[in-house]
């Protein structure tokens, strides 16, 4: 398996360790929670970040800087945005009026997986 050099263990020491950038910013992500990462600017400041395709669109929600939250707070929040997404996708998936449109292309869906 390769390993990816933006994705770091996230610690206090280690988020004050990463280098400031000159030009562009830089993202690093942490290894312990999916979606979880840290916006580094040229200008040094650093905010958390939560980036996840939801429905196939992807989605970026801004936590907060740090150090004013801690990466506990940060890990918290990020998993609350993944619960939150699991529950968006799973809930009303199928809708319950049949005449409905989406149901029609439930149905079709499901009818066509598995052919061709």
């Amino acid at each position: 398996m390769v390993q990816r050099d933006d994705h770091i263990n996230f610690t206090k020491r280690t988020l004050e360790a990463l280098p400031t950038p000159k030009y562009k910013r830089a993202a690093w992500h942490d290894k312990q929670t999916r979606g979880l990462g840290l916006l580094v600017q040229p200008t040094g400041h650093k905010s958390f970040f939560w980036f996840r395709k939801v429905r196939g669109a992807p989605t970026w929600k801004t936590i907060g800087a740090f150090p004013d939250l801690t990466v506990e707070q940060a890990r918290s929040s990020a998993d609350q945005f993944n619960t939150d997404d699991a529950a968006d996708i799973f809930s009303g998936e199928i809708p319950t009026n049949p005449d409905a449109k989406l149901w029609r292309d439930f149905e079709y869906r499901s009818a066509t997986v598995g052919t061709g």
